[in-house]
C-alpha cells in the first residue's frame, strides 16, 4: 500500500475539525465525558469511598481491561462525526462488540509504550505517536488482529509522528488556560488542594478541548488513509475554501454494496475521478469569478 507523508498545516486539520463539529459539538463533548467517565469510574469510586492498596490495584486492573474497548468506541463516535455518518452515544460502546481484539490492542499499546518509557520519557512519547492510529484502524478494519493494527499504525506514522505531535502541541494554550481555571476553582471553592479533585475537575473542563483535539486527529487519520482502500472503498476528499464556509465531505464510490465488487472496481474509480475533476473545474471557475 502507498505511504503518505502529510504536509498540511495544523490549521488545516483544526479548521476541518471545527467545520465537521458544527451542530455536533454537544454529541462530541458528551462522548468525551463518557470516555473519561468509563476510564476513570473505578478510580473515582476507590478514591471517594474505599481507598487502600488492594482497591488501588483493582482500579489499575480495571483501567487495563477497558482501555482498548472504550478508546475504540470513543473514536467510533468521532469518526462518524467527521465522515458525516449517523452516530449516537451508543457508539461509545462499539469497542465492546469485538472485546477480545480491542482489549488485547489496548493491553499491547499500554505494554509497548510503557516499555519504551522505561528507557526514557522521549522514546515513550514517540512510541505513543507510533501506535496512535491503531484504535482507529481496528474500528475501520475489525477483521485485523491487534498486532496487525499496531504494525499498520507504525507504517502510517512513518514520517508523520512529528506532524501529529505539532498538531497536539498547538492546543497547549487552551490546556494551560484550563489548568489555571481549575487551580483557581480548587483553591477558592474546595479550599483544600487534593490532586484527585484537581484531576477530575481538569478532565471535566477539558472535555470540549478533548473533543476538538480528537476530531482534529481523526481528520489527520483520514488524510493518512486517503490512498489506501478500506471497507468504505476508494475515496477522495473535496476541500473547498469559500471564505466564510469551509466544506469537507467524503466522495465515496462504494457507498452501496456491490454484487460483483471485482467487476465494478474500474467503473467506480472512473466515477470518483470524474466527480473530482468536475469539482476541481467548479473551484477554478469560482476562483476566476473572484479575481
Amino acid at each position: 500500500m502507498d505511504h503518505r507523508i502529510l504536509t498540511e498545516s495544523t490549521s488545516f486539520y483544526k479548521r476541518v475539525a471545527k467545520t465537521q463539529l458544527k451542530g455536533k459539538w454537544a454529541q462530541a463533548v458528551a462522548a468525551s465525558m463518557i470516555y473519561i467517565l468509563l476510564l476513570n469510574i473505578m478510580d473515582i469510586i476507590v478514591n471517594l469511598f474505599m481507598y487502600n492498596t488492594a482497591t488501588s490495584a483493582i482500579s489499575g486492573i480495571y483501567y487495563w481491561i477497558v482501555f482498548g474497548p472504550v478508546t475504540v468506541g470513543y473514536y467510533s463516535v468521532i469518526m462518524r462525526i467527521v465522515r458525516n455518518e449517523e452516530s449516537s452515544l451508543g457508539n461509545c460502546f462499539e469497542g465492546f462488540e469485538y472485546f477480545g481484539r480491542s482489549f488485547v490492542l489496548g493491553l499491547l499499546m499500554i505494554l509497548f509504550i510503557g516499555l519504551w518509557t522505561l528507557l526514557f520519557v522521549i522514546p515513550g512519547i514517540i512510541a505513543g505517536y507510533r501506535y496512535s492510529m491503531a484504535p482507529m484502524i481496528l474500528r475501520d478494519r475489525p477483521e485485523l488482529s491487534p498486532m496487525d493494527c499496531i504494525r499498520e499504525s507504525k507504517r502510517l506514522m512513518m514520517g508523520n509522528k512529528g506532524g501529529l505531535f505539532t498538531l497536539d502541541i498547538s492546543f497547549i494554550g487552551w490546556a494551560l488556560l484550563a489548568g489555571a481555571v481549575v487551580s483557581l476553582i480548587t483553591v477558592v471553592f474546595i479550599q483544600d488542594y487534593n490532586s484527585f479533585y484537581f484531576t477530575i475537575l481538569m478532565q471535566l473542563i477539558l472535555t470540549p478541548l478533548l473533543a476538538y483535539m480528537q476530531t482534529s486527529e481523526v481528520v489527520f487519520y483520514e488524510e493518512l488513509i486517503k490512498p489506501m482502500p478500506n471497507q468504505f472503498g476508494s475515496c477522495a476528499w473535496d476541500v473547498r475554501n469559500g471564505g466564510e464556509t469551509y466544506e469537507y465531505h467524503r466522495i465515496d464510490s462504494a457507498a452501496g454494496a456491490h454484487e460483483n465488487p471485482a467487476a465494478d472496481t474500474g467503473e467506480d474509480t472512473a466515477k470518483t475521478e470524474g466527480d473530482v475533476s468536475e469539482q476541481q473545474e467548479e473551484i477554478g471557475q469560482e476562483n476566476e469569478r473572484d479575481n
